[in-house]
């Protein structure tokens, strides 16, 4: 599987992340950063801050989210998990 690394935006640590890209607000997306100008947010803080930045409702906020990459976070399984 190929990773590939972002700084989390409120950290400031590195975060692997896969590298497909997953459809926005789909179960399939559960858990997904999502990628802008190479920091990692989680969704809601994201849409959080373009409502405050853009001065944008939350429908086109979600719509302005939903246009970035979701990308899960690349972990590795415990050993016997299956």
């Amino acid at each position: 599987m190929r990773i590939h690394f972002a700084k989390h935006h409120a950290t400031g640590r590195a975060v692997p992340l896969e590298v497909k890209d997953r459809p926005p607000f789909t179960q399939e997306a559960t858990g997904a950063l999502v990628v802008v100008a190479d920091q990692a947010w989680r969704v809601e803080p994201l849409v959080q801050h373009f409502m405050a930045r853009f001065e944008v409702t939350e429908p086109k906020a979600r719509e302005l989210v939903a246009g970035y990459p979701h990308h899960r976070v690349h972990t590795h399984g415990r050993p016997g998990d299956a």
